[in-house]
């Protein structure tokens, strides 16, 4: 089986999509990375400096969204074989668009300079997305994740923010907050199966308990020899990815995870 991957690429082309031949590791194994066979490239503009540094992507009813130095830019992704860019969303004197979660017309996006954290679009019109809410977290967002009925972020100064979204509308609702180990430098990549939510670290992640979202907290934490740039979950297996390399764990049996 082939699976497909989404990358955003550094110099003029942002958007990539790329076809992986290898199947996803099993539980346990690691697999070196290539990327291989190039189906597709859109230009989403160009700025004086060479490299246009790309910050993060998400695909979500038919629509690929991603976001770069330049903005925000969507394409039609549709029928895969025939995507169409539709629209750079450049940024704001108030803020850049950094990292980013879709939950089908509505994205979620943090923000930065000098306004950090978030802000949630209304995409239902992708070439002129609606402000729905922006909130101020005050200090720089590294990851974002919608969870249920639930935002969860990450930020630099190692708190874990939980929001309520069920009313999306009428803006986010904090709900609660988690302080996490200030012994590493930032925390990065966020993942959930369920109530449990997966936040990296330099040197593995912690499994943090969402089900009473007032008071979220550490119920497990797993250990790995390198730091995990990112990392995502589907049916009972985290997939972390590290620099040449992605592992996979199973975590069927939460909140401890085994290899």
């Amino acid at each position: 089986m082939r699976s497909r991957r989404q990358r955003v690429h550094s110099i003029l082309a942002i958007v990539l999509c790329l076809w992986v031949t290898r199947p996803c590791p099993a539980p346990g194994q690691t697999i070196e990375c290539e990327y291989e066979d190039l189906l597709w490239s859109i230009d989403v503009g160009s700025q004086s400096q060479l490299d246009i540094v790309g910050y993060g992507v998400d695909i979500a009813d038919g629509w690929l969204f991603a976001t770069h130095a330049n903005g925000l830019s969507i394409v039609d992704v549709a029928d895969p074989d025939n995507p169409a860019f539709v629209a750079t969303h450049g940024n704001t004197p108030q803020y850049n668009y950094r990292s980013l979660d879709a939950d089908g017309r509505i994205l979620y996006v943090t923000t930065s300079s000098p306004d950090h954290g978030f802000a949630v679009l209304d995409c239902s019109n992708p070439e002129a997305p609606v402000l729905i809410d922006q909130y101020v977290i005050g200090s720089f967002v590294r990851d974002i994740r919608v969870v249920g009925s639930l935002l969860c972020t990450t930020d630099v100064s190692h708190t874990l923010n939980v929001f309520d979204i069920s009313n999306i509308q009428s803006g986010a609702v904090h709900r609660g907050s988690l302080s996490l180990d200030t012994g590493f430098p930032s925390r990065h990549g966020l993942a959930y199966n369920g109530s449990i939510l997966f936040v990296t670290h330099p040197t593995g992640f912690d499994c943090v308990d969402l089900s009473d979202p007032d008071n979220p907290g550490v119920v497990g934490t797993y250990s790995t020899d390198a730091f995990p740039g990112a990392i995502d979950f589907n049916d009972g297996v985290l997939y972390l990815a590290f620099r040449g390399k992605i592992e996979s764990v199973d975590v069927s049996d939460r909140p401890t995870p085994s290899v």
